[in-house]
């Protein structure tokens, strides 16, 4: 929807220099568990989210890769409720969150009520099932 996307790109844009001016290692990359392959044998745990098994299966393995590798945590999210939690327990200085446009509209909204800047990129392809982003985006966004 058209409004989402503008708020989306306004929040992006107010929370941008917040985001980059946190330390790397005080982030938490917030990803859909619609990211995942229809076959993911991960588990999930209610305090980590999805645990991934680097199957390589589906591309989040490499950017959980490159986020270990940065200090960077990271989160497979079961749902919304999940994010909530997660900003709750984990306290991160600041997130990027992927989602479809009108989940990563209400996660934006929840996490700046939190006093925690957030910047999003809106999945590629939605539909809850083995979706898409462009993973060139997240990197960037991520090291921004």
């Amino acid at each position: 929807m058209i409004i989402d996307d503008i708020e989306i790109a306004l929040m992006n844009s107010i929370h941008k220099e917040a985001y980059e001016e946190t330390p790397i290692e005080r982030r938490l990359l917030f990803l859909p568990q619609c990211l995942r392959n229809i076959e993911c044998p991960a588990k999930t745990s209610p305090q980590e989210g999805i645990i991934c098994e680097s199957c390589g299966r589906c591309s989040v393995a490499e950017i959980k890769e490159i986020c270990d590798g940065h200090g960077v945590a990271i989160c497979i999210a079961p749902g919304g409720e999940f994010v909530k939690r997660a900003i709750r327990d984990r306290k991160p200085a600041a997130a990027l969150a992927v989602a479809c446009q009108h989940d990563l509209c209400e996660v934006m909204k929840h996490v700046t009520s939190k006093d925690v800047p957030i910047i999003g990129v809106v999945l590629l392809r939605c539909g809850c099932v083995m979706t898409d982003v462009d993973w060139k985006e997240v990197k960037e966004k991520l090291f921004l």
